[in-house]
């Protein structure tokens, strides 16, 4: 196939799945690597989301991209959004919940090659009262700073956990904010 003088070539994805019933599919998806094109530049918002001294985090769904890897919950930030309005919306949709953000950290970036994902992580806090109900992750989890580690990580979201931390030990030193902070 030609566009605009270039080569383009496509893959095709063909995935059967068992649930509940056999699904065949396929998606065509363009690389535009092997012909120099532009990436694909995709934002994403995530929320760390504290309370109590534990941190949310979230299973991926078993049929889904990165399958039953942990997140901090959140997703593409769409056109006319800001990163706060999709992360707001985000939330609401996965968990069910209202969220506060208080602080934006250090984005991280992942590459895929033909994409590349610019994760913004905001620190949330939960107003009292809400109950979580997941709508697309498999379970949830709310763990100590210690804890953080003990989960199988998406990869860029531990780049998060990462700046995160680092955000953390400086507030720590410089002796602000005494909830976050917890990394030795």
């Amino acid at each position: 196939m030609e566009v605009k003088g270039r080569k383009v070539t496509y893959f095709l994805i063909s995935k059967v799945i068992n649930y509940p019933r056999k699904l065949t599919f396929a998606a065509k998806i363009k690389n535009p690597v092997s012909e120099g094109a532009p990436k694909l530049v995709v934002y994403v918002s995530c929320a760390i989301i504290e309370k109590d001294g534990m941190i949310l985090v979230a299973q991926r769904s078993a049929l889904g991209s990165l399958p039953l890897k942990w997140e901090f919950p959140g997703g593409k930030v769409e056109q006319g959004e800001t990163e706060t309005q999709a992360l707001i919306r985000e939330i609401r949709e996965e968990l069910s919940v209202h969220i506060v953000i208080e602080q934006r950290l250090e984005t991280t970036k992942r590459d895929d090659g033909w994409r590349e994902i610019v994760l913004v992580p905001f620190i949330c806090s939960l107003p009292e009262g809400q109950e979580i109900i997941l709508t697309e992750h498999e379970q949830m989890r709310w763990l100590t700073h210690d804890q953080l580690y003990s989960v199988d990580w998406a990869e860029a979201d531990l780049k998060v956990l990462h700046s995160y931390q680092n955000y953390s030990n400086r507030m720590t030193s410089n002796g602000a904010n005494p909830k976050i902070g917890l990394f030795d």
